[in-house]
């Protein structure tokens, strides 16, 4: 995954870029409210929690975590691929495909 100006996006405490990923993805929220998404504090903990959840590794999970959480309306579509291409330096993932299956528990973990 990049981040701003294109450079790679750290998948750890922090990268190259000198921004944790958090500082990256939250920055992506911002550019998206500033291209008119009424992108809030719970619709941004929702995309970092998703983000968690799916890994920084593959650009399409990003990119269908933030269009699940930080969108609200069909209106919202064009502006969101527009920020992401722009601000992770890649195309969006084609929107017809299908987006990547959540990772399945550790075996043996669940609840008690």
């Amino acid at each position: 995954m990049t981040g701003p100006a294109g450079r790679t996006a750290p998948t750890g405490p922090a990268g190259p870029t000198g921004l944790a990923a958090d500082e990256v993805l939250v920055g992506f929220t911002r550019a998206l409210g500033r291209a008119g998404l009424a992108v809030s504090p719970a619709r941004t903990a929702a995309f970092l929690d998703a983000t968690a959840a799916l890994g920084l590794g593959d650009a399409r999970a990003v990119y269908w975590a933030g269009r699940a959480t930080l969108c609200s309306s069909p209106a919202d579509l064009a502006r969101y691929d527009a920020v992401f291409a722009r601000w992770f330096a890649t195309t969006p993932p084609v929107a017809g495909r299908a987006p990547p299956e959540a990772p399945r528990g550790r075996p043996g973990a669940g609840p008690r």
